[in-house]
């Protein structure tokens, strides 16, 4: 009988070798595309996708925003599945992203998307599902397969194609450089399991926490989130820093644990008042980032010795996060490879 997180273990090892296949089969492929729909991306992007998928497209929201000055619409499924409400898209670029491509409101969006006038991508790991099938243009993951449901190296790899689409559709030679350097920082983030595995057991019998980050590290945030509610079952809220002191800051009290990604960019000095904040209201943190941070009675860093630049920071702090979440889950006697309840397709309309 496999040993419980045997599958995820593996999968995580497998980000960077994805991640490499990904730079050097995908390349050329993705520079097309992006000559091709940058004027359908200037004007309108759309992204179609649910659960971490769904968190992989937040991230892409902030590249076209940030770097290409693009509105984007990150689209709720039901206005056509359930409400049957036709959508102009005329002209404009929706992008549907699902690890198994087969997704029933996902697929459905897309096709309609793609009768109402739209230029579509589909990004999966299944070049022969029905989103790969009926989207104009498919990118594949090359993760090879997946098999434990709470998906890692997916993840990773649909944050690096919107990073490679977005990245060619803009000039800044800053994040060409960056690219190949991906795989060796995602390696080095590996290291940190033994960290991880002393800071862990301080929360075993925690009942509820919060995941802090913003900018491009929202998308971190609410994919860590995820994680930990797939793998162990305790409930964990998500926020933006700043939504988060718009009221739930409140629920800070001594000994509440709560999760932070900082990384240096536009960010880092907001995120350090609002650490302080919590920590003076006594809640615990651990504290994901490339920035060292002293360490005390309350507060554990969890130190990502790489270079990074803070749009690929969400690509590298994700990896820390994965291997907390599955140790979590594997003292709380859990087996991360298989979630209670929970199928690796799940099928909503």
């Amino acid at each position: 009988m496999a040993k419980p997180a045997n599958l995820m273990t593996s999968e995580i090892l497998h980000i960077p070798a994805t991640v490499q296949r990904l730079i050097d089969q995908q390349g050329e492929r993705i520079a097309e595309l992006a000559m091709e729909l940058k004027d359908a991306a200037r004007k309108g992007v759309t992204f179609a996708a649910r659960g971490t998928s769904d968190n992989a497209c937040l991230y892409g929201k902030y590249l076209f925003e940030i770097l290409l000055g693009y509105p984007v619409h990150l689209a709720a499924p039901s206005t056509v599945t359930l409400y049957r409400r036709p959508m102009d898209f005329a002209g404009k670029l929706v992008i549907g992203v699902s690890q198994s491509g087969e997704s029933t409101d996902v697929c459905e969006y897309m096709e309609a998307a793609a009768k109402a006038g739209a230029r579509t991508i589909g990004i999966t790991n299944n070049p022969k599902s029905r989103l790969a099938k009926s989207s104009e243009f498919h990118i594949p993951l090359l993760a090879g397969p997946e098999k434990a449901v709470a998906a890692t190296k997916t993840y990773v790899g649909e944050l690096l194609v919107l990073r490679m689409l977005v990245t060619c559709m803009t000039a800044k030679k800053s994040l060409h450089d960056a690219l190949p350097l991906l795989p060796e920082a995602i390696e080095a983030a590996m290291s940190t399991e033994d960290r991880i595995k002393e800071i862990v057991p301080r929360f075993r019998y925690m009942h509820a926490a919060v995941v802090l980050g913003r900018g491009y590290n929202y998308a971190t945030a609410q994919e860590f989130a995820l994680k930990l509610m797939e793998t162990s079952h305790v409930p964990v809220h998500p926020f933006s820093f700043a939504d988060f002191l718009h009221g739930p800051v409140s629920v800070m009290h001594q000994g509440f644990p709560s999760f932070v990604f900082l990384s240096k960019g536009p960010t880092a000095n907001g995120v350090k008042e609002l650490m302080t904040d919590v920590h003076g209201r006594g809640g615990e943190l651990v504290v994901f980032s490339n920035t060292k941070i002293k360490e005390n009675a309350t507060l554990w860093p969890v130190y990502v010795d790489a270079p990074l630049n803070e749009v690929d920071s969400p690509l590298v702090n994700i990896i820390p996060a994965y291997l907390f979440a599955k140790q979590y889950s594997l003292l709380c006697g859990f087996d991360p490879d298989n979630p209670k309840g929970l199928t690796k397709v799940t099928h909503t309309r």
